[in-house]
């Protein structure tokens, strides 16, 4: 029988809809934010809470989840690993380690946490689901399938699994059957940006250019400022020739990240298409303030 946890399950779904692969992740805190301040108050207080009472697992679990908030992945693992040695079989904790390990590329790890959630939770649909990404990060793309359908038998009209099914057809190179699935996902939630534009970049792939530029489109439209759907934007408006629109859709991608690399070269070439070699120096220059090494290997203004 499963040991009773300090962790409530509405924690645990809680963390789910915040945190869970495939989903936006939480903000980059600045030094000198409010949040921020917040954050480190947070970890002194769980750190203080740690030196009273070392064998609190939960204590451990609250500051990794600051750590995390913080981009600080390597000292949240550190705690959860702490947390999970204090309480061992604690979904919680080791469902959060998975997606950690997964952000420090440690998909052997990560996919072993989520195999062990999915063991001690076998209907949790999230379990299944994030198994099934880190699968399909590992190229294991049938037992990838595998995985999503058990999150799909537990919870039948679910965006996710559909969606990253999407993904996982495209890479194995079946093209129809990625787009069956994205559309399914959007039949169940008409306003997850993401699926329009890995939708659009299926599209591109099959160059039904118009096609993609409409569901990159969609993925604007709900979600304004979303600099990669304009980035492949430009590409498609490119490849039919709208060179206007290409430059106003690459132009949209550096306005929202200045230092967008990818979108940079994008332009760089734009301006070297239409024989403008001043403009296009001027963004191989900011190039190589971004990444030196990079943009002198593979890329000049000439």
């Amino acid at each position: 029988m499963m040991k009773t946890h300090s962790y409530s399950l509405f924690v645990l779904f809680l963390f789910v809809s915040l945190f869970s692969n495939g989903q936006a992740m939480p903000e980059n805190y600045d030094l000198d934010t409010s949040k921020y301040k917040l954050l480190r108050k947070m970890i002194a207080w769980d750190t203080e809470a740690i030196a009273v009472m070392p064998s609190v697992a939960s204590n451990y679990f609250t500051r990794a989840e600051s750590y995390i908030k913080m981009r600080n992945e390597k000292a949240a693992l550190k705690d959860l690993n702490s947390a999970d040695s204090l309480d061992p079989d604690n979904i919680a904790v080791i469902y959060k380690r998975g997606g950690v390990k997964q952000g420090l590329e440690d998909l052997n790890g990560s996919l072993k946490d989520f195999t062990r959630v999915t063991e001690l939770k076998p209907d949790f649909e999230w379990g299944f689901s994030d198994r099934g990404t880190i699968l399909k990060e590992l190229k294991r793309y049938d037992e990838a399938i595998e995985s999503f359908l058990k999150a799909i038998k537990l919870k039948p009209n679910w965006a996710v699994p559909y969606f990253q099914m999407g993904d996982t057809y495209k890479e194995m190179g079946q093209y129809e059957k990625a787009l069956e699935n994205y559309d399914r996902a959007i039949s169940f939630d008409k306003n997850f940006a993401m699926i329009y534009n890995n939708r659009g970049n299926l599209k591109k792939l099959m160059r039904k250019y118009t096609e993609a530029i409409d569901d990159f489109l969609l993925a604007i439209n709900i979600e304004p400022d979303y600099r990669l759907a304009y980035r492949n934007l430009a590409e498609c408006y490119f490849q039919i020739k709208n060179i206007d629109k290409a430059f106003e859709s690459i132009n949209k991608a550096i306005e929202i990240s200045p230092d967008y690399y990818d979108a940079l070269v994008i332009r760089k070439d734009l301006f070297k298409n239409i024989g403008n070699k001043e403009k296009a120096c001027e963004d191989f220059l900011r190039l190589k303030k971004i990444k030196k090494e990079e943009a002198d290997k593979e890329l000049n203004c000439k």
